[in-house]
């Protein structure tokens, strides 16, 4: 089989290194060839051939004529025209089928608050919430409270407000980073996330994964994840020298288990995602009910992935995972 890593970001170099740090950890299962196609905040396109060491530049008509060859796009790109428009174009335009949710899928889970509207529909709990624009009002809102850009991830943006006098200064910080913020009731507990599979007729909830924040460290922030200096250039990995510790399978009861379950089959389907998904849940700590966060189904493929992770603790073999869903992708 024959695929083609799509690379890079069209927004910001943040974006761009973060692709390139995560692809460069990926897993291309035996018997496989993969070609590198990277895109560059410029526009600019570079191609490297699977038997070749070096990139070179490339236009689009030689990635036009490469897609007669291919049998599966597999995209790391994060940013939002990547997670949408730049996946769609190989498969809408060119044909070749892509791995991951679509884009009908992708476009609403890369909005926050599209996906509470859709979570809500579908019968599954979120946090009370409030969207707001550049120049809207303030809300009147009492409680600590989560403030963070409608289409961001890596918590860019993200801030935990627990006085009301701070709140005005956390919204201009996540409209920095987006034409809309949302403020979200805080829920104090415990975070875990949740990894659906579709590898057979039915998709499957693999072993859950836990975050275990604590009063001193109530929620993930973006030094969690990723770090970056002054020039921009990404400083940390969140799997070189994790700040927070996980634990999976999660220590849950069999009814929370199966309530968080039922939450993440029911967001597959809605969403519309397929081959895979994954969501962010909060568990309240004092009535043990569980609130979406947000979707953030993307995977790397990689060994320090999440949904990596998942499928090693549900006791298969991650190698012959991939290459069961990229084969039944391909045959899309």
């Amino acid at each position: 089989m024959r695929l083609l890593h799509l690379v890079g970001a069209t927004t910001t170099q943040f974006y761009h290194d973060l692709s390139a740090t995560y692809h460069a950890a990926t897993l291309t299962p035996a018997g496989m060839r993969a070609d590198v196609l990277r895109v560059t905040p410029e526009g600019k396109l570079f191609l490297r051939k699977a038997d070749q060491e070096a990139e070179a530049p490339c236009g689009l008509d030689a990635v036009v004529a490469l897609c007669d060859t291919v049998d599966l796009v597999v995209p790391f790109m994060f940013c939002p025209p990547g997670m949408t428009v730049w996946r769609d174009f190989f498969e809408t335009m060119l044909g070749v089928p892509v791995i991951g949710p679509s884009l009908a899928a992708n476009v609403i889970s890369t909005s926050k608050w599209q996906t509470k509207a859709v979570a809500d529909a579908a019968g599954v709990r979120t946090a009370r919430a409030h969207r707001l624009t550049q120049g809207d009002p303030l809300p009147d809102w009492s409680g600590p409270c989560i403030v963070k850009p409608d289409t961001e991830d890596n918590s860019i943006g993200l801030s935990l407000v627990k006085h009301p006098e701070d709140l005005a200064q956390a919204v201009q910080t996540a409209l920095g980073h987006d034409t809309t913020a949302l403020i979200e009731a805080f829920v104090p507990g415990r975070e875990v996330r949740v990894g659906v599979l579709e590898l057979e007729a039915r998709p499957q909830v693999l072993p859950i994964l836990e975050y275990h924040v604590s009063d001193a460290h109530p929620i993930r922030r973006r030094e969690d994840k990723v770090d970056v200096d002054s020039s921009g250039a990404i400083t940390k990995r969140s799997w070189d020298a994790p700040s927070l510790e996980t634990t999976c399978p999660a220590p849950l009861d069999d009814a929370l288990r199966e309530e968080l379950s039922q939450m993440a089959l029911t967001l597959h389907a809605a969403l519309g995602c397929r081959d895979y998904a994954l969501f962010d849940f909060r568990i309240h700590a004092d009535t043990g009910t569980p609130y979406l966060l947000e979707a953030c189904s993307f995977w790397t493929f990689a060994p320090i992935s999440i949904l990596s992770r998942m499928v090693t603790a549900a006791g298969m073999d991650l190698e012959e995972t991939i290459a069961r869903l990229y084969t039944r992708a391909a045959a899309r």
